[in-house]
């Protein structure tokens, strides 16, 4: 028999609950799933909300966790998750709704104090309480218990499409790594976004250029958005190295994963967005102070790789380089992230795609 790996979307409003949807995550990938969700990817405007719908399209299962905080709200006064619920309802996804029941023992600062959220929190709670799969909690080790109670048991009376793990170009991938792992590992990081080492280096003033090798780097300019802004508008250099979505390769990696074979080049005109924002932002904030920004440039490059290369170049022209090795099917945030000890090496093969692509510049 065939090994299937289901893919769960979580959703919830996202600083109330950071505690219990990493337990959640965690019971999830427990059970052999794929947790999605959207930590770094706030819902917070239309065109992140259409992104987010393209992944709720590749789940299998739909899981919401209610709390006593209604969240981010659109112009209409609608929550965006309930419109991620209500979304997931419409296209016929399996969902489990898991919804708090101690709200009056829950300290002020997790509660809803405004009286319209209230209302329609209220409201809310009702819908949910509707699906044929709905639990109680009251602490966040009874959410995960009761999560993989119920999604192990859906996945017995109503399994998903799931995916199964096709051919990887491993010989490809292989020679493509031959250029880091020349480079030598100085340490080997469990998670990509939480490393102190590229946060402080990234952050310090002191940093005057990045070099980013990424699919589509939606993930990372959500999740540094103003740290990027911060950089080019003092001065400092960003240069993007994206990944050709129309390559086979890219959408034999979007196939792997369970997702249609367009999923990860149609992320890329909402990273590019973000990025006309970034620029955007860096320029109003350069005008105020009558200086000049730093150079933001991408461009298109062929892989054969699913990765993500990070460098960092400070004032002294000191390097620092990281990569993520995106592993199928896991999201970047939970793939291992590489720290190298000879980081020139590193600059010298992005230099050397960056040069090799010069006239595959995108133009914002």
């Amino acid at each position: 028999m065939m090994k299937k790996k289901y893919t769960v979307f979580v959703s919830s409003t996202y600083e109330d609950l950071k505690e219990e949807r990493q337990e959640v995550m965690r019971v999830l990938l427990e059970a052999d799933c794929i947790p999605c969700g959207m930590e770094y990817f706030p819902a917070t405007e239309d065109s992140t909300l259409d992104f987010i719908k393209k992944i709720i399209d590749d789940c299998d299962y739909y899981v919401l966790i209610l709390g006593n905080k209604y969240g981010s709200t659109d112009s209409s006064g609608q929550s965006y998750t309930e419109k991620e619920y209500l979304y997931a309802q419409e296209k016929g996804i399996p969902t489990l709704s898991f919804i708090r029941n101690n709200l009056n023992s829950l300290p002020l600062e997790l509660c809803e104090d405004n009286t319209k959220k209230k209302k329609r929190l209220k409201q809310f709670r009702e819908l949910a309480k509707k699906n044929k799969i709905c639990k109680f909690w009251s602490n966040k080790d009874e959410l995960a218990r009761r999560v993989l109670q119920s999604i192990s048991q859906i996945i017995k009376d109503a399994p998903g499409a799931g995916w199964v793990r096709a051919d990887f170009p491993i010989e490809e991938a292989v020679a493509a790594l031959d250029d880091y792992t020349a480079s030598g590992i100085r340490r080997i990081h469990p998670r990509s976004l939480s490393v102190p080492s590229f946060e402080q280096v990234f952050t310090s003033s002191s940093c005057r250029r990045i070099r980013v090798l990424a699919f589509n780097a939606h993930s990372f300019t959500h999740a540094h958005k103003s740290e990027l802004i911060n950089l080019l508008s003092s001065g400092g250099d960003i240069l993007f190295l994206l990944s050709n979505p129309n390559t086979l390769f890219i959408q034999q990696a979007a196939e792997m994963e369970g997702r249609r074979s367009s999923a990860i080049g149609d992320v890329l005109p909402s990273s590019l967005d973000i990025m006309k924002a970034i620029v955007k932002e860096a320029d109003k904030r350069t005008k105020s102070k009558g200086t000049a920004r730093g150079k933001f440039e991408i461009r298109y490059y062929d892989t054969e790789l699913r990765n993500q290369m990070l460098i960092c170049e400070d004032s002294e022209e000191n390097y620092y380089a990281w990569m993520t090795v995106l592993t199928p099917p896991l999201a970047a945030v939970n793939c291992p992230m590489i720290e190298f000890s000879d980081s020139t090496r590193c600059v010298d093969y992005f230099n050397t795609i960056w040069d090799r692509h010069e006239k595959d510049s995108i133009i914002l």
